[in-house]
């Protein structure tokens, strides 16, 4: 059994346009959810589908989200007119997927959507016993039918609002069934269905320009991350800071190494909170070519922050270090509550 997440994405957004690769808090819209669904403990794949070519190119440069793949949708099922469940039932009928895999229903405009959420929401439907699952927010407002009927509350009994239960809402940004019966029943939900409820905040989707300001203003508030402050940190620069580790990978020249985005935004984080940072090579240490100047220029264009750089760091198969901090743990460390 697999566990997909489904991000379904297209070019012909009328509202506005590409906004699934319209830049929030720095990175493309689809970007948040595809790394909230690459992040989740339960998730094997995720898959992005879409029908442009400007989408798919945002979607490459997504190097640290190692589960993610671009597929092709077809043009019909990318209408203004064509459900989500067509490019669902499109994707499963072409991709020979079992009927015990489990099939997570992701919207790219949800960028509050966690990790965490995803995990424990596959979580409760298995305690729950349920066939499926969609994540809801609680709604403490009060309705009302347009024939002047109250819907969910007696005016003449009005609650205090932390008395009121209020209604669960829909807040679209995942749904889980498993492949057999969505094709059976060709619909996201079916059967006995588990709620799993969002905190409040993220019942704001992505739908008119506006919501990126909301939602940034949002994300500032609610996905900082509880970093350490006061402290030295020694970063590698190949290998860590950069993607190649070995000069042969780099055709020789130290230079044409490429920039590893994930964890010079890691390093930067750091060092805006306060920590002292020091980065360590070994360039130059076997050949006794001086990479000092390409170096500084290097890391200058790639836009890491740091107080100190060394070189000479003896050259090795392996370094064992006593106050070794991994990369994994590192991350983890500079995550997002």
């Amino acid at each position: 059994m697999s566990n997909i997440a489904f991000i379904p994405v297209r070019g012909g957004s009328k509202s506005i346009p590409l906004k699934n690769i319209k830049l929030l808090a720095g990175r493309p819209l689809v970007y948040w959810t595809a790394a909230a669904a690459n992040n989740a403990r339960c998730v094997d794949r995720v898959i992005i589908a879409t029908d442009s070519d400007e989408i798919r190119a945002a979607v490459r440069t997504f190097a640290n989200l190692k589960k993610v793949e671009l597929y092709n949708r077809d043009a019909e099922n990318a209408t203004d007119t064509a459900s989500t469940e067509s490019v669902m039932l499109e994707y499963i009928n072409k991709s020979n997927l079992k009927n015990d895999d489990m099939f997570f229903l992701i919207q790219a405009t949800s960028p509050l959507l966690k990790s965490e959420h995803i995990d424990e929401m596959f979580a409760k439907m298995h305690r729950d016993g349920a066939d499926s699952a969609l994540s809801c927010v609680r709604n403490k407002r009060f309705f009302w039918g347009a024939d002047g009927k109250s819907m969910n509350y007696d005016y003449c009994a009005r609650p205090r609002r932390q008395d009121f239960e209020g209604m669960l809402m829909e807040n679209g940004a995942c749904y889980i069934n498993s492949v057999g019966n969505i094709l059976c029943n060709k619909n996201r939900l079916s059967g006995k269905i588990s709620v799993y409820e969002m905190p409040e905040y993220t019942a704001t989707e992505i739908d008119e320009p506006d919501d990126f300001l909301i939602i940034e203003k949002l994300m500032a508030k609610y996905n900082k991350p509880q970093l350490p402050t006061g402290k030295t940190f020694c970063f590698d620069i190949d290998g860590v800071l950069g993607l190649f580790a070995d000069i042969k990978d780099m055709a020789g020249d130290y230079a044409n190494n490429v920039p590893n985005i994930e964890m010079i935004e890691i390093c930067n984080k750091l060092y805006d909170a306060g920590n002292k940072i020091v980065l360590h090579t070994a360039r130059g240490s076997g050949s006794g070519i001086d990479w000092s100047d390409k170096t500084k220029a290097q890391l200058a264009r790639w836009g890491v922050r740091y107080h100190a750089l060394t070189f000479g760091k003896p050259a090795a198969d392996f370094y064992i270090d006593d106050k070794m901090l991994s990369l994994e743990r590192l991350r983890m460390m500079t995550k997002s509550r």
